[in-house]
């Protein structure tokens, strides 16, 4: 209570005293925005700009359409002028994790979950044609890749366990299902009932379990996933990996700590964001050794969505949730010489949280020389690209 108090009077103070930044940068900035449209580039592990970097694929959402609907659209870097050309329709969609929009092999094709008659597809268009080359009879979630193997959950089950990340649908699975693009098998391979079976008899009961997050390891041979329940109202969660080699699973984290964000940087190796009695961290772990240190590069206390460059290793990016000021920044992260800097802050603006909230989800293009983020700085959902990064920035 106090916090919250304390807070009202530093944004009074602030809105007495201090001009409000809308977006701060020492970069060239570009907008994607449309009139009346909120613009969503999605969940922050996966790129959206092609291999060749001029292209950026994202959703579109009409403001005064009464429909659930989004427009698949992509905007042409080179040419930012140009409308952004549309390559359909999906309902299969959330505020967090998008469409699962994504490109294929080679910049050739763009994929996406969409529902036809309420149950989960998976479509796949040739991108200079647009025409639709394949139908998985499954939504999804990630693709490994060699753009063989496909995990998905019950996305209906993570709508209603956490609004703004699934969607409604038709879909009566019961765990983590593994789908064989080659073979066309599909396999469930870890139900929510064996999760709640495995923890310890102080959750026996546990409720409203379900999954999220599930991420493949560089090689396709595991994949992450987050275990999360509630037990009197407060709710717990866990990191665990699944070794497909092996068919066993393995602690990632801990019961009596709190997981939140990751990326991978080897086969065996991962960034987590954890708290740990309140305190959060960004933690190095390896799977292999079962081991973990913290990351002292990146800010302290301050939880966000990390991602690795594709092209220097030592460099990341990760982001921040709004301050007492209502702004989020974009932080640059050299564990190589062990320091980091803001180098962009957006205004969020207070009506844009709970379901509605805009994370930056800050996102690397393929040559490690832009970062996009989504960011309601002007009032709705636009997305913006910082361009011109570089290792010593």
């Amino acid at each position: 209570m106090i916090k919250l108090i304390l807070k009202k009077i530093l944004k009074y103070i602030r809105r007495l005293f201090f001009k409000k930044i809308i977006v701060n940068s020492d970069f060239e900035i570009i907008k994607i925005g449309i009139k009346n449209i909120d613009c969503l580039a999605g969940y922050y592990d996966l790129s959206p700009f092609s291999q060749c970097g001029r292209y950026l694929i994202f959703l579109g959402i009409d403001k005064k359409s009464n429909k659930s609907e989004a427009e698949v659209l992509c905007f042409d870097i080179k040419n930012p002028n140009k409308k952004p050309e549309s390559f359909g329709k999906t309902d299969a969609w959330s505020w967090q994790l998008g469409a699962r929009l994504r490109w294929g092999e080679n910049d050739k094709t763009l994929c996406y979950n969409v529902l036809k008659n309420n149950k989960p597809f998976y479509i796949i268009k040739d991108f200079k044609t647009k025409k639709k080359l394949n139908q998985i009879p499954s939504s999804v979630y990630d693709i490994d890749k060699s753009y063989r193997k496909i995990l998905t959950l019950n996305f209906k089950t993570l709508y209603d366990n956490r609004p703004g990340y699934g969607f409604e649908c038709d879909d009566s699975s019961k765990g983590i299902t593994l789908y064989d693009l080659n073979t066309k098998k599909k396999k469930l391979i870890y139900t929510l009932k064996e999760a709640k079976r495995k923890l310890p008899s102080e959750f026996k009961n546990s409720y409203d379990h379900y999954f999220n997050h599930l991420s493949w390891s560089m090689n396709g041979n595991s994949f992450i996933f987050f275990h999360i329940w509630k037990k009197d109202k407060k709710k717990f969660n866990q990191v665990l990996n699944y070794n497909l080699e092996k068919n066993s699973i393995s602690e990632v984290s801990k019961l009596n700590e709190i997981a939140s964000h990751y990326t991978w940087v080897s086969n065996s190796e991962l960034i987590l964001t954890i708290s740990v009695k309140g305190k959060i961290n960004y933690f190095l772990v390896n799977l292999l050794s079962k081991t973990r240190k913290v990351l002292n590069s990146f800010p302290k206390n301050l939880d966000g969505h990390p991602s690795q460059n594709p092209k220097d290793k030592n460099l990341f990016v990760t982001d921040s949730y709004p301050d007492i000021f209502d702004e989020q920044s974009v932080f640059i992260v050299n564990i190589r010489n062990n320091c980091y800097k803001r180098i962009t802050k957006f205004y969020t603006p207070e009506k844009f949280f709970g379901v509605n909230k805009c994370d930056l989800h800050p996102r690397w293009s393929k040559d490690g020389k832009m970062i996009c983020c989504d960011s309601t700085a002007f009032g709705k959902r636009e997305i913006f690209i910082i361009k011109n990064i570089k290792s010593n920035n």
